[in-house]
């Protein structure tokens, strides 16, 4: 996992090329909600919601693709914890690359601010979209999709 603020992306710009051409070049401005096509390898997501209080530890992974988290506006949290630590509560969705866990171990939190990122690679369950001090709020975000 990384997490860190888009003011750094240039130490991860051999990491994630198409993303980086893509912001550098400010196509993510003003871009509607829904999926748009980078390159043969890449997409992504803009999506618009209120965060949301968690009841429980539900979390996804990843099979063919990595996330990359970019928030735009407004503020949440992403839980994220360890697999193995998990039990799985549905078979790995092929077509759509998810499958969901569930925990009642110990989990991390990371804090997603305006222009934060965060990168999850297979492996790394995460629970995005949560409300920061349980006060839920508008979140627009973009999410990456890069093939590996």
């Amino acid at each position: 996992m990384i997490h860190d603020e888009l003011k750094h992306f240039d130490r991860y710009s051999e990491l994630f090329p198409s993303v980086y051409n893509y912001l550098t070049a400010g196509k993510h401005l003003n871009l509607e909600e829904g999926k748009h096509e980078i390159d043969e390898n890449t997409y992504v997501l803009c999506n618009n919601y209120q965060s949301r209080i968690p009841e429980n530890f539900v979390c996804e992974n990843h099979h063919a693709y990595i996330d990359f988290q970019l928030v735009l506006k407004g503020s949440e949290i992403i839980h994220y914890g360890d697999l193995r630590k998990m039990k799985r509560t549905t078979e790995y969705d092929t077509e759509n690359d998810y499958e969901l866990f569930d925990s009642v171990h110990r989990h991390s939190s990371v804090v997603m601010n305006e222009m934060n990122f965060s990168v999850f690679y297979p492996g790394e369950c995460h629970q995005p979209g949560l409300a920061v001090n349980d006060n839920p709020q508008y979140i627009n975000k973009l999410v990456f999709k890069i093939k590996i």
